[in-house]
């Protein structure tokens, strides 16, 4: 799930799924772990919703790192603000919202911030601490993974193939809900 703020849902999602479902605070926490060493403050950036959520704190605490969000006010007006218009295309207008945003949570304590939103790592690339994306942490985490799997099935004999799907078994009139 490369959304922050749908591990939220992670247990749920994880408990109704028939393929490993990764947790991106999983990838995040490793990331920091080589950024920071002991305790230390952890600036979060992300939606209003992984905020909220807690899931990240739940992976601070039994590593004594304490987490600095934005105010209530930064965090409607700049963090969210930034995220829409990364979606919008407005990199500019992003970046400036969310360099402020970052700039306060290193002037109020954190010594490294965590991009724990897709959109911010976008615009947000550099800091006075190191940043750590966790969508970027996460990509990683998963191709190591991914690495891993690769080498325990080529040990392995590989399973035959279902056979392939022929859009020609389908009626036409169901054709239109399929994009190839």
């Amino acid at each position: 799930i490369a959304c922050n703020t749908a591990h939220h849902w992670h247990a749920e999602l994880r408990a109704v799924s028939e393929v490993p479902v990764l947790h991106i605070a999983d990838a995040a926490m490793q990331a920091l772990t080589f950024c920071v060493s002991g305790p230390c403050s952890v600036g979060l950036l992300g939606t209003e919703g992984t905020i909220r959520s807690g899931f990240y704190l739940k992976y601070f605490e039994p590593l004594s790192l304490r987490c600095l969000a934005p105010s209530v006010t930064a965090q409607r007006e700049l963090v969210d603000r930034g995220i829409a218009l990364v979606k919008c295309g407005a990199l500019g207008e992003a970046r400036a919202c969310l360099d402020t945003t970052a700039r306060q949570l290193v002037d109020g304590g954190a010594d490294v911030l965590l991009l724990g939103c897709t959109e911010i790592g976008v615009v947000l690339h550099d800091a006075e601490v190191p940043i750590v994306d966790a969508n970027r942490a996460f990509a990683q985490y998963c191709a190591r993974r991914w690495r891993g799997a690769c080498t325990t099935l080529l040990s392995h004999p590989m399973p035959a193939l279902p056979p392939a799907v022929s859009l020609q078994n389908y009626p036409q009139e169901n054709t239109d809900d399929f994009h190839l």
